[in-house]
């Protein structure tokens, strides 16, 4: 849920690489190509290549994952 009336910055993007610990977590829904929309205040961002921005985000910063209906249990 996001609040009505406070403006947050935010980006969309894609998952590439989750931690282990989350990866192995069933109480964390995240996973590996998830398209994802995060408030990017606190995500670090990582030089890898010019054409592409990547960013570490902390989970707590993922305010909504994207799938389609039936890709829950995938």
């Amino acid at each position: 849920v996001l609040p009505g009336n406070h403006e947050i910055p935010v980006l969309t993007g894609r998952v590439i690489a989750i931690s282990k610990m989350i990866e192995r977590d069933e109480d964390f829904p995240i996973k590996k190509l998830d398209k994802v929309l995060f408030d990017p205040r606190e995500a670090v961002p990582v030089e890898f290549e010019a054409d592409n921005r990547l960013f570490v985000v902390p989970l707590e910063r993922v305010l909504a994952i994207f799938r389609r209906a039936g890709e829950e249990g995938e």
